[in-house]
């Protein structure tokens, strides 16, 4: 018979199964529910707490993601072995390793990859990262939604009230400073609409891109625009080629044919450059 010491605040701001998560994952921590424990049903838990059964699950289903639980068919849920605290053992003691000798001409070997190119799953967080997960998508449901085929809604009402059509919520481009784009952080800084000549006389905050020769890669898809403006930059040292303003990434066009199908574009990047002769 498990014996919980579990005891939920209705009158609490957090939720009960809330509640009920971090006790029970408490007392996983702290050894009280051994490795290979089977949890009590739902029903039964429900009952005994005064909750309701969909109360019990949601937090039976909250420490099964997060790895505290495991579900076996026909046997409900069992506390995960690997989570099993050892009582009173201690770890050995670690032996200093002898110094490397290395030759002079021998560089030594690197201790640390300090590189982005990649993540050690030994320190990736995957128990919080699927907390986070989880709470996102719980309080934000709407981002597994497709989007708006007509554009995005807020972007339709600002430029009607602008005086603007709607069909330029899909004429909608990125840009990266100059320095940073020869830095290589291909992160945008600002995103905005393009406009017709008309527009421009008409509105004072409107920004004129500069005149002039322009290195351009075209794709169809964002998924590939950090690779492709990396390529861009690559192209343009590699010619001798000097980069003499910001970088823009222009939807030219975009086709949305049904609401859950995956956005089509056709897009194009490009950055000032000059040249000697």
């Amino acid at each position: 018979m498990v014996h919980l010491t579990t005891a939920l605040d209705p009158a609490s701001a957090v939720p009960l199964y809330e509640q009920l998560y971090r006790s029970l994952a408490a007392e996983m921590r702290a050894g009280t529910l051994t490795a290979g424990t089977r949890m009590p049903g739902k029903r039964r838990l429900a009952a005994e707490l005064s909750v309701s059964v969909n109360t019990v699950d949601t937090a039976y289903q909250m420490l099964a993601a997060e790895g505290y639980l495991t579900a076996r068919e026909r046997s409900g849920f069992t506390v995960q072995e690997y989570l099993a605290l050892p009582q009173g053992v201690q770890p050995p003691a670690a032996h200093p390793a002898p110094p490397a000798e290395h030759p002079a001409e021998t560089a030594p070997p690197v201790q640390f990859d300090l590189s982005t190119r990649g993540v050690d799953p030994g320190l990736f967080p995957f128990r919080t990262w699927a907390r986070l997960q989880k709470e996102l998508l719980y309080s934000a449901p709407e981002l597994l939604t497709p989007g708006d085929a007509r554009g995005d809604a807020a972007l339709r009402q600002a430029l009607m009230k602008r005086g603007f059509s709607q069909v330029l919520s899909y004429n909608v481009g990125t840009s990266i400073r100059k320095e940073d784009f020869v830095a290589g952080r291909f992160i945008p800084q600002d995103t905005f609409v393009f406009v017709g000549y008309r527009d421009r006389l008409r509105l004072p905050d409107v920004t004129v891109a500069d005149s002039g020769m322009y290195a351009c890669v075209y794709l169809n898809s964002f998924d590939d625009e950090r690779d492709c403006a990396a390529r861009l930059l690559e192209h343009c040292r590699a010619q001798g080629w000097t980069i003499c303003g910001d970088y823009f990434c222009e939807i030219l066009t975009e086709f949305n044919v049904f609401d859950d199908s995956k956005r089509s574009m056709f897009l194009r990047l490009q950055v000032p450059v000059s040249f000697d002769k």
